[in-house]
């Protein structure tokens, strides 16, 4: 295994790791005023992360078909939109 390979799943890793240890131990040792405030900035870390990560790269892919067309076509499994009725179909056998 590569040197880079492993340095990019280790740093994830340990960021989680530390990131969890610290929840442990610190857990019931502060005011609730404080935790609400960590929630709420962990709810605004996973709200960005799902807007940057999932929903732009959705719309960008979805600029072919209709307007709104990442919010109506499932993301799993093959699927082919009404706007490429009677063009020729690639049929893959995986």
């Amino acid at each position: 295994m590569p040197i880079e390979m492993l340095q990019a799943l280790l740093i994830p890793f340990m960021g989680t790791v530390l990131g969890a240890g610290c929840v442990f131990f610190i857990r019931g040792n502060l005011h609730w005023k404080v935790e609400r405030a960590f929630t709420g900035f962990a709810a605004g870390v996973m709200v960005a992360a799902s807007i940057w990560s999932l929903i732009i790269p959705a719309m960008e892919q979805s600029k072919a078909m209709d307007r709104l067309a990442f919010l109506v076509y499932p993301a799993a499994g093959p699927h082919h939109p009404p706007s490429a009725q009677g063009k020729q179909r690639v049929r893959r056998h995986d």
